[in-house]
């Protein structure tokens, strides 16, 4: 099969949603398809490479896209480009990896959901229930899958006990990611007397870290490199809110660190967080606070909990398992004029607008 991720109007930088792209790309290629990774921007993306997949700048032009069989976007702003692109470009879909109302007003999304010559795949089952929400949408489900072989965890019979705890988390400034939250809570802990650390890692220059005082910073790591990361941490902060699946956490959990996440409704976190089984959840920063401070006077439910952790993030699949997922969703794609007619149906039910 010949796919075409377009990345028109996303552009392509050091962060995780290009990572999970140029992984899929190259999992795609190993798996014997053409693959083809566009934009008006030139690869700005360091992290890997792509091997075997061949990157095309457009300058903007669609006619300038490859022929092949599938056009994917790859964000909000790229769809309109996948619209516009002749058919011989391939059939028309979006993998949709995030609520992305930080890019557009809501209104705008939900409205590029609506398109009916556009077939609908997203990461997360709470990302499907909202397009079915708000939209009326049916949308395929597909995660992109981690490697287990990669992320593990090196500490068999971890002592839970051992102090200072280690808090991880993410460095980034963007509103969403609530960093303020993670320093919220590093803060409380300290202030109730608890023996915590905070390591980081990120992509910002580490002079950018100018509210906390932390530990450890890891600046654009190797796969490698973050293994020993995550093994030095104990439990993994994940505030984030709309976050699609979000992938750190996922690797985290693989090296068995103990999982806290934010109870946010447009979260994937909730396809792998279970609370009080395979991590802890909250609604908001003190509450994690009091979940810190039991397990610092009690660890003993850590160990079991970490573990559950890690094989329900196996559970999710392997890249290389959710690539083949992909290529059988891409290949039974509806035709244009099924999704016209569903949406029509769905008009007269009154189910969207």
């Amino acid at each position: 099969m010949r796919i075409t991720f377009n990345l028109q109007g996303v552009g392509p930088a050091d962060n995780g949603g290009t990572a999970t792209l140029f992984h899929s790309a190259n999992v795609l290629h190993a798996l014997g398809h053409t693959v083809y990774v566009v934009s008006e921007q030139a690869n700005r993306f360091s992290w890997f490479d792509l091997k075997g997949p061949e990157y095309i700048k457009t300058s903007g032009l669609t006619h300038m896209y490859p022929d092949a069989q599938v056009l994917i976007a790859t964000g909000a702003f790229s769809v309109q480009h996948v619209l516009n692109a002749p058919p011989a470009r391939g059939a028309k879909f979006w993998w949709i990896r995030a609520h992305e109302t930080w890019a557009m007003a809501e209104k705008d999304v939900v409205s590029l959901y609506r398109q009916p010559f556009l077939h609908l795949i997203v990461n997360s089952e709470g990302l499907r229930r909202h397009v079915w929400k708000v939209a009326g949408r049916e949308a395929a489900l597909i995660r992109p899958g981690l490697d287990p072989d990669v992320f593990y965890s090196f500490n068999a019979n971890r002592n839970w006990e051992d102090r200072p705890l280690v808090l991880g988390a993410i460095f980034c400034d963007k509103p969403r990611k609530r960093f303020d939250w993670v320093v919220e809570i590093y803060e409380a802990c300290k202030a109730r007397g608890l023996g915590v650390e905070l390591h980081l890692f990120g992509t910002y220059d580490v002079a950018e870290i100018k509210r906390v005082k932390f530990q450890k910073y890891l600046y654009k790591p190797s796969a490698n490199a973050l293994r020993f990361f995550y093994n030095d941490v104990d439990i993994w902060l994940a505030p984030s809110k709309s976050e699609g699946l979000h992938i750190p956490p996922q690797e985290a959990m693989l090296c068995e660190c103990f999982m806290m996440g934010a109870n946010d409704p447009l979260s994937g976190m909730s396809d792998y967080l279970k609370h009080g089984v395979t991590g802890l959840a909250f609604n908001y920063w003190s509450e994690a606070v009091n979940h810190i401070e039991g397990l610092y006077n009690d660890p003993s439910p850590m160990g079991a909990i970490a573990k559950a952790g890690r094989r329900e993030v196996i559970g999710l699949g392997t890249r290389q398992q959710n690539m083949q997922r992909l290529v059988d969703v891409l290949a039974k794609g509806e035709p244009v004029s099924v999704l016209r007619n569903r949406m029509t149906a769905l008009r007269r039910r009154g189910v969207i607008r």
